[in-house]
């Protein structure tokens, strides 16, 4: 990885970091326990990214679907949060050819205009 790569996905992960605080300034324990999600993946040795998903989708259960598919550029190669049709969650890893289910949880979708 290229220093100014680094310095790209950096920037994309404080953008990000950013628009969750946003999205939930009107709920800050939401906020922070997404922030201890960060910090407690960020100080183990080996990273475990089905934990991580799981443990952020349950963060954002039933909130921006957005917000949960922008885990996507930050989880390891061959993982992949995707939301089907019926609005449940997803997840795909290397080691498998078929996709997790994240509790099956419905993500809020905007009322229709």
């Amino acid at each position: 990885m290229t220093s100014s790569q680094q310095t790209s996905d950096f920037e994309d992960a404080i953008k990000y970091v950013i628009k969750v605080k946003r999205e939930f300034a009107d709920r800050p324990h939401i906020y922070n326990n997404f922030l201890e999600i960060l910090e407690f993946f960020d100080s183990q040795d080996k990273f475990d990214a089905n934990d991580f998903i799981l443990r952020a989708a349950d963060v954002f259960q039933g909130k921006n679907k957005t917000l949960i598919l922008g885990l996507n550029p930050f989880l390891p190669d061959g993982y992949k949060i995707e939301i089907h049709g019926s609005g449940a969650l997803y997840y795909s890893m290397p080691s498998c050819h078929h996709l997790t289910p994240i509790y099956r949880m419905k993500v809020e979708t905007a009322p229709a205009a």
